[in-house]
């Protein structure tokens, strides 16, 4: 987010809101321009960790661990390009 930008589109009423977890600088200042709309929303980066999401992503972890474990593919493998000398490396037991 270019926040100079989306302040400027907030105060000229270019979009009808913002909402935002994320920031060049963490934490927010207290007098951050942000703070100032009535029309944005700003949370902590972690507005998606809910107990549920949480106990998803452990068993989600634990599970690819296993996959790996029992020398197969992880799920969630996000660069096929690599799988070749991944086997190459690890070969099956």
């Amino acid at each position: 987010i270019d926040d100079e930008a989306l302040i400027e589109a907030l105060r000229k009423g270019r979009i009808g809101g913002a909402a935002l977890d994320v920031f060049a600088t963490q934490p927010l200042p207290p007098n951050h321009p942000y703070f100032g709309f009535d029309n944005v929303i700003v949370t902590p980066h972690m507005a998606g960790i809910t107990e549920e999401s949480m106990m998803r992503m452990g068993v989600g972890a634990a599970n690819e661990a296993l996959l790996v474990l029992a020398d197969k593919l992880p799920v969630n493998l996000r660069n096929p390009e690599v799988i070749d000398h991944y086997r190459r490396r690890f070969p099956a037991h």
